[in-house]
Parts: C-alpha cells; structure tokens; sequence
C-alpha cells in the first residue's frame, strides 16, 4: 500500500512539471521531423498513440530528440506533457516511420474529435548517420 502512495504521489508531481513545461515550438514552426498522421486508441494500459514523422532534415538520422504535443481547438494542452518520440528511429532522408507510443495521461484524445486536436512535434536534436548532432 505505501509503495501505491508512494508511486502516485511520484506520479503527480512529474505530472505538474510536465504540465508546466510549454512546448518549444509551434505548429508554424519548421521542423526537420514532419508528423503526417496520427490516431489514438485504448491501450493495454492508458493509451496507444500511433503517428507516422517523415524525416525532411536533409540528412539520415540514427537518433532523435523529439516530443509530440496536443492541443485542443481553444489552445488548451490535452495531457500532463509532451509524448516523448523513441529516441532510436533511424531514418533515411525523406523516409517515413511509423511509430507506436503507449502513454498515460493523454485519454481525452480517445473521446475529442481529432478535427479539434491540432498535433505539434519539436524537434531539438538531431544524430545523423554520419554521427554530426544537429539542434533545433
């Protein structure tokens, strides 16, 4: 019981950090990790989100430092945070990958109409694979 307490107090006090951190870019913002789509459904457990990047760095990537915010149509965030992508997706140039994340926190995805969801990823680094680390 107490490590239950213990977990859920850990879990809120990361939720208030995430939900404080603002994202470090818009969605006007030119990034070199494009999202193309994305769904959501119930997941085993919280929920599974499925996107697919397009890499249009100019460069192929073997590492990424990227997360994927939601925002609903009155610019509030749906979420605690951030949706960190796998940082271990290698890419071509121009290549697209499709990505499955589970996540808590982020259930009202599953009950909004996504034409009222607007999807950003920030993008800060980037390891190509000629090892050079780009940031954004």
């Amino acid at each position: 019981m107490r490590l239950l307490i213990l977990f859920c107090a850990a879990l809120l006090l990361g939720a208030a950090q995430a939900a404080a951190e603002e994202p470090p870019c818009s969605p006007e913002s030119k990034t070199p990790l494009v999202l193309s789509s994305w769904t959501a459904k119930p997941g085993k457990f919280g929920t599974e989100v499925q996107f697919a990047l397009r890499n249009a760095s100019g460069h192929a990537v073997k590492m990424n430092e990227a997360l994927l915010f939601f925002t609903d149509a009155l610019g509030n965030r749906v979420g605690i945070g951030g949706v960190i992508v796998p940082p271990d997706i290698v890419m071509e140039n121009d290549a697209e990958a499709e990505v499955s994340v589970h996540t808590i926190g982020l259930e009202r995805l599953l009950k909004a109409d996504p034409a009222d969801i607007t999807a950003t990823i920030c993008t800060t680094a980037l390891l190509t694979a000629d090892g050079v680390k780009l940031e954004y």
